[in-house]
């Protein structure tokens, strides 16, 4: 069952809400209510649009859409330059050599590179020369792998001293976590719960959260994100960065980490933005 499928059950038992799981896999869940029903599926909850969701799945196009809003790194676009002939009018450079070229002509080394579309640390390399950079742009444009992308991006490196996901809903900061790898050993994957010994410790410090959702606060006005997990990092010299953001945040780590209890009142959260009424709640305030 998926993480947060399995932690949505959880929150509807306590909560006394009627749900039922509609596949073999358990992860759809259907929430039924006297006048309604709602519908989860996987990591994905019945808050955002397709558009935003779509939006925010595409790093390129969320870049375009909010970096005059909010501080993100500087960040490069690159259509495969050997794709079919049919998506020519993408292309501006006929090789990756000529791609590590303009990278190296915007931006200083080391410099991220990554794929368009993904998550979880897949296809992120920090390259420090030419040769780095056509071995990254080389595997993303890779049409054998399971994490091929059309699409490469180039960003600016940040010397991050913290990593935070601020995961909102409706605007509000509602869970802050620390991605912590004070103890951690890198394996591979640069995302930090992804490291030996990474941890997801949550953060109560109101003075963080009010400077998280203040630094936040100019993304809501650029796009309407109804639910989403913010990747914000601290650099060494105190700035702070929106890394991406995440329209359908998993919960897997920190439930992992600091236990079920505080995704259970996540959900009930969402819940209540939703309206679903918990008998519950109802009997308690009778």
């Amino acid at each position: 069952m998926n993480p947060n499928i399995r932690l949505l059950s959880l929150a509807c038992e306590r909560l006394g809400l009627t749900y039922e799981h509609l596949h073999s896999t358990e992860n759809i869940l259907r929430i039924v209510g006297p006048t309604r029903n709602w519908l989860f599926v996987n990591w994905k909850a019945p808050l955002n649009d397709n558009t935003m969701s779509e939006i925010c799945r595409d790093k390129d196009y969320f870049y375009t859409l909010t970096h005059n809003w909010i501080k993100q790194p500087q960040t490069e676009s690159y259509f495969h330059p050997l794709g079919p002939d049919r998506f020519a009018k993408y292309r501006a450079f006929d090789s990756l050599e000529a791609i590590a070229d303009d990278v190296l002509a915007k931006f200083a080394l080391p410099v991220m590179i990554k794929r368009n579309r993904g998550s979880g640390g897949l296809n992120v390399f920090r390259c420090h020369d030419r040769e780095g950079i056509i071995r990254a742009l080389t595997k993303i444009f890779d049409g054998a792998s399971k994490d091929f992308d059309y699409i490469a991006l180039a960003q600016g490196t940040i010397e991050i001293a913290h990593e935070y996901r601020a995961v909102f809903l409706d605007g509000q900061l509602i869970l802050l976590y620390e991605k912590n790898i004070d103890q951690a050993m890198f394996e591979g994957n640069l995302s930090p719960l992804h490291w030996n010994g990474g941890r997801a410790v949550v953060i109560d410090d109101q003075a963080l959260h009010t400077t998280i959702s203040n630094f936040a606060a100019s993304l809501f006005e650029a796009l309407p994100l109804r639910w989403t997990g913010l990747d914000i990092a601290q650099d060494r010299n105190g700035e702070w960065w929106l890394i991406e953001a995440n329209a359908s945040p998993g919960f897997e780590y920190i439930a992992r980490d600091a236990g079920d209890d505080v995704i259970v009142g996540v959900y009930t959260h969402v819940l209540q933005t939703l309206g679903v009424v918990s008998p519950k709640l109802v009997g308690e305030l009778a």
